[in-house]
C-alpha cells in the first residue's frame, strides 16, 4: 500500500514535537507515513537573544493555563525515556523562550538544496541533545556545511531574512485549520493535536485507508 501522507507542523524549540518525532520516524522507516514538515514559529513574539521564562507576564496569553502545563511538563522526562530519546538541552537554554525563527530559515534554506531531512534530523536532536545551539548562526552554518551546503550562502540568507515572510505564512496558514499550538497534524480527513503514540497514529492510518477506499468505491460505483 501506499504510504498515507502526513502534513506535520513543528517547532524546533517544542518538547512535545521532539516526542512525537519518535513515532512519526518509526512509520517513516515502516514506509506507512510520507511526511511533509513545514514550520511553526510557536513564539513569534521572542526577541533575537530570548527571554526568560519568568520575565514573561502571565497575564497574557502566552500560557493560560501555566499550572497545567507545569504538570504536562513533569511528565516530559519519563515520556522522553519511553520512547528512546535524550533531552538534555544546553543549560543556557532551560527557562527560557528561545527565538526559533533563524533555525526555521535554516530547515528551509535546506529544503529549497534538497538536503531538509538530514539538516532538520541535526536542528532537532542537536539542540534537545544538548550539541549545538539553534539560535548561534555559527552552529547553524556548521549544520548546513556538514550537509555540503555553503554556510556563507545560508548567513547571507539570515541576514536578508529571506525566509522569514514563508515561515510566518506557515504560521497563518497553520492557525487557519485550528492549529495554535505544536505538533500539529493533518491526515487525510483528521486533524491531531499534540504529540501522538505510534498506537494512535496506526489507529488514523487505518482510518484514512478506509475513508479512501470507500471514496474510490463510489468513485466507481458512480461511472457504472
Amino acid at each position: 500500500m501506499d504510504p498515507v501522507k502526513l502534513v506535520l507542523f513543528n517547532d524546533y524549540n517544542c518538547p512535545w514535537c521532539y516526542l512525537d518525532s519518535a513515532p512519526v520516524e518509526r512509520l517513516e522507516r515502516e514506509g506507512l507515513v510520507e511526511v511533509m514538515r513545514l514550520p511553526y514559529e510557536l513564539h513569534p513574539w521572542v526577541p533575537r537573544e530570548g527571554v526568560a521564562r519568568d520575565k514573561v507576564n502571565r497575564g497574557a496569553s502566552i500560557e493560560p493555563n501555566p499550572d497545567v502545563r507545569r504538570e504536562q511538563h513533569a511528565k516530559l522526562p519519563t515520556l522522553i525515556a519511553e520512547v528512546g530519546l535524550q533531552m538534555t538541552p544546553l543549560a543556557k537554554h532551560k527557562g527560557r523562550y528561545l527565538n526559533t525563527k533563524s533555525a526555521l530559515a535554516t530547515a528551509e534554506f535546506a529544503r529549497e538544496r534538497g538536503a531538509y531531512d538530514q539538516v532538520h534530523e541535526r536542528l532537532q536532536n542537536g539542540h534537545w541533545r544538548g550539541e549545538l545551539d539553534i539560535t548561534d548562526s555559527g552552529d547553524l552554518a556548521e549544520i548546513v556545511q556538514s550537509a555540503s551546503l555553503d554556510p556563507d550562502e545560508l548567513i547571507t540568507a539570515l541576514d536578508d531574512r529571506t525566509y522569514e515572510p514563508f515561515i510566518d505564512d506557515m504560521r497563518a496558514k497553520a492557525e487557519s485549520l485550528g492549529f495554535t499550538q505544536v505538533p500539529g497534524h493533518l491526515m487525510g480527513p483528521y486533524r491531531l493535536y499534540g504529540a501522538q503514540t505510534y498506537e494512535t497514529y496506526l489507529n488514523v492510518i487505518e482510518k484514512v485507508r478506509a475513508s479512501e477506499a470507500a471514496e474510490t468505491a463510489q468513485g466507481t460505483e458512480a461511472h457504472r
